[in-house]
């Protein structure tokens, strides 16, 4: 699923298999979706859902550049 989700453009996807995943792939990576597999509990399911939401935006410059050396890869820059 993040693999295909990844294919469509302005898209960052994420498996995530719990709540420090799910922070860690939004607030490190600029994740804007997350997967999640098939073994997961819908109590587990909703308190990931519920960090990636109020997890915020990566801040930390290290952090920012990784995401524009996605984001240059992405418009075909593979000179990074």
């Amino acid at each position: 699923m993040s693999i295909t989700a990844n294919k469509i453009k302005g898209i960052r996807c994420a498996r995530v298999f719990d709540e420090n995943d799910a922070f860690t792939a939004k607030n490190h990576n600029g994740a804007n979706v997350i997967a999640f597999g098939i073994n997961l509990d819908i109590d587990e399911i909703f308190k990931i859902i519920d960090t990636f939401i109020v997890t915020k935006n990566p801040c930390e410059e290290r952090h920012l550049r990784r995401i524009e050396k996605i984001n240059a890869i992405e418009e075909g820059n593979y000179d990074i």
